[in-house]
């Protein structure tokens, strides 16, 4: 069984970026997904996503930052 110690010290969180300004933290990339895609029917959906392993991912005028804590 993994420790809580263990699991927090590895926990992503995502800032939401739009023209430089920052919009909001995420601690789920399918929260972040369903909240953009009621404003842009053209963000990419949380499957396209999800495969991506990169820190930032740009996307139109919004940017995806992922951190982890460690």
């Amino acid at each position: 069984m993994i420790k809580y110690k263990e699991r927090k010290a590895k926990k992503e969180y995502y800032v939401l970026i739009k023209s430089g300004t920052v919009i909001g933290l995420y601690g789920q990339l399918k929260k972040l997904c369903d909240t953009l895609k009621i404003e842009d029917k053209d963000f990419p959906s949380y499957s396209s996503l999800s495969k991506k392993k990169e820190q930032r991912m740009d996307f139109g005028e919004y940017s995806i930052q992922m951190i982890v804590l460690s």
